[in-house]
């Protein structure tokens, strides 16, 4: 074999490697985190619905996932994490609340907040099945993991503009309203 190959090998294996291998506050997360334990101890009740919750709750929008990218988006004031779960994965309320937007920005990111008296909660590249005004209780159904807007793969290349099939996630940005201060949206669960 050529070398060039080899190395191109090894350069896609490695990445591969690092995509499993996530880094998240310095500390490597080498599988999936389990469900937050506030919701592991208690019983789903049947179907759809979901206990009550009081307003200041939070709960990832994914029963399962991995951490796809830890804190970022500093530079467009978001303090937001990436969590990926697979296309079409349900996406569930994080928090208790009303849908204040339901919209697609100028990058065609697909852009969804829900708030509450505590948190603004905003989601993107999802499919969306709720509408401003619905009120939610925290576990709803609110849509599925998409790729929609400014996804990449891991070179970079755009997914969704240019058909291709890669970067489905869910990036997750958290207003805590009382300190008016973006919050990691992992701290808010452990």
């Amino acid at each position: 074999m050529h070398r060039s190959y080899l190395m191109t090998l090894a350069a896609v294996m490695w990445l591969s490697l690092a995509a499993f291998i996530l880094v998240l506050d310095g500390e490597p997360q080498r599988e999936a985190l389990p469900a937050p334990a506030a919701e592991s101890t208690q019983a789903q009740p049947a179907g759809d619905e979901r206990p009550a919750t009081a307003p200041g709750d939070f709960r990832l929008p994914y029963d399962q996932y991995l951490i796809t990218q830890g804190v970022h988006g500093y530079e467009y004031g978001h303090a937001a994490i990436d969590l990926g779960a697979g296309e079409g994965a349900p996406l569930y309320a994080p928090i208790s609340g009303t849908v204040i937007v339901n919209t697609v920005d100028e990058l065609q990111n697909t852009i969804l907040v829900i708030e509450n008296q505590r948190y603004a909660v905003t989601l993107m590249h999802g499919i969306y099945t709720v509408a401003p005004g619905d009120p939610l209780t925290i576990g709803d159904l609110i849509g599925s993991e998409s790729n929609q807007g400014n996804t990449q793969d891991y070179d970079g290349v755009p997914c969704f503009y240019y058909g291709r099939d890669c970067g489905y996630h869910t990036h997750l940005n958290v207003l805590d309203k009382m300190s008016g201060q973006n919050v990691n949206p992992l701290d808010l669960v452990r």
